[in-house]
């Protein structure tokens, strides 16, 4: 018979047995499931809101499928519900043709008067990334507007000057950490994201990525999942728990 830790034994208690192999956080502990999503029906699930772009989803071989097609105005996008703090999320992914899957951890601002992305986790077949979004909500709409002007002029999208990098109420995309990645299409990758604080740790088939974030000590509102490149993706296995700081 197989030995089981006690580590694997505290995740069966808390998270089921199925989750006790997929689960090996290092900085955070999980203490509550706040979602499990297995995709086993034949529609999209309530638990999962598409955000004005349902045609994008649907369920596919008992997953979630995701589209991001050509022409659209911005990424395919949607997101999953979950007032929290500290979390931990996992998940199954396909990439059945190369692009940019994006997890952002989103929290409520006032003064953008409704969700923002906080920090941000990126996953490509052969790149993963952390960033994180600063700045005000003003600047936000200007720098959303020029950048969709260019792309129906088909121009290169404006990159800050020094001046504005330096204003700390212009909104910018800061990255993180990134990491080249192994991670080929058609197969199915397992991701862990925790989200500590400020301390942010992923990893997608043992390869790890940690970040120091900023600003995403805070409450979180809900988790966006977003899809870039004209592609495709299958999406299985959510899982998301409320977390603690694990002991060292």
């Amino acid at each position: 018979m197989k030995q089981i830790g006690a580590w694997s034994i505290y995740l069966c208690a808390v998270c089921g047995p199925a989750l006790a192999a997929e689960l090996q956080p290092l900085v955070t502990k999980p203490t509550k499931v706040l979602l499990s999503e297995e995709f086993s029906g034949d529609a999209v699930p309530a638990t999962f809101r598409t955000l004005g772009m349902p045609e994008s989803f649907s369920i596919t071989d008992g997953a979630l499928q995701m589209v991001s097609r050509a022409g659209q105005e911005r990424s395919t996008h949607g997101a999953f519900v979950t007032p929290v703090h500290n979390l931990s999320l996992a998940f199954s992914v396909k990439f059945v043709t190369p692009g940019t899957l994006y997890i952002g951890v989103d929290g409520y601002k006032e003064e953008f008067k409704g969700n923002t992305h906080l920090v941000r986790f990126a996953l490509a077949p052969d790149h993963m990334t952390w960033d994180e979004k600063r700045g005000g909500p003003e600047s936000k709409r200007a720098v959303g507007e020029a950048m969709k002007a260019a792309r129906a002029a088909k121009q290169p999208i404006p990159q800050p000057t020094a001046e504005q990098l330096a204003d700390p109420s212009f909104f910018r995309t800061e990255e993180l950490a990134i990491k080249p990645i192994d991670c080929p299409v058609g197969q199915w990758h397992e991701v862990l994201l925790e989200v500590n604080g400020n301390d942010l740790v992923a990893r997608v088939n043992g390869q790890q990525l940690v970040a120091k974030a900023t600003v995403a000590d805070s409450m979180k509102s809900r988790i966006g999942v977003g899809l870039t490149g004209r592609s495709m993706v299958l999406i299985d296995k959510v899982r998301i728990w409320e977390s603690t700081r694990r002991a060292k």
